[in-house]
């Protein structure tokens, strides 16, 4: 985890960070689209952000308190998203955060400062990328092309 304060050179910070953590991302994401494509799967992934009022963007908005980028990822197979549990809904894929920008208390008396905080871990997409690959090997039979 990278934590540093925002000022006039974190934006460019912020950006490298994100594209950093997309291409990590893209490469785990292309080590599992091959498995997933044995039983016809593929899988679909990127980047979304949250605006300072909570507003999901697809594009980057300004860098303000609670602005955060998150990264998703969902499995299709014949065009829709996989659905492993009908009577919950559940569909394979996940959105989760990685880089958060928040208000810091420097004091009783100080003005607040913002905050970014990147998290720089990519264990998690690992896993449940994993998770989600065993969960359509016991649903799908494989597909001879």
């Amino acid at each position: 985890m990278i934590k540093f304060e925002l000022d006039a050179k974190a934006y460019d910070r912020i950006i490298k960070y994100e594209s950093e953590y997309l291409s990590e991302f893209s490469h785990i994401v292309q080590d599992f689209q091959e498995a997933f494509a044995m039983y016809g799967c593929t899988i679909n992934y990127g980047l979304f952000w949250f605006d300072a009022k909570g507003k999901i963007c697809k594009e980057r908005p300004a860098v303000d308190n609670k602005y955060a980028c998150w990264y998703w990822y969902e499995i299709i197979k014949d065009g829709q998203l996989v659905c492993c549990d009908e009577t919950e809904g559940y569909t394979l894929g996940i959105g989760e955060g990685f880089l958060y920008v928040s208000k810091k208390r420097n004091g009783f008396f100080k003005k607040p400062t913002l905050e970014v905080t990147f998290i720089d871990d990519y264990s998690d997409i690992k896993k449940y990328l994993n998770e989600d690959y065993i969960l359509v090997q016991k649903n799908f039979k494989v597909e001879y092309n």
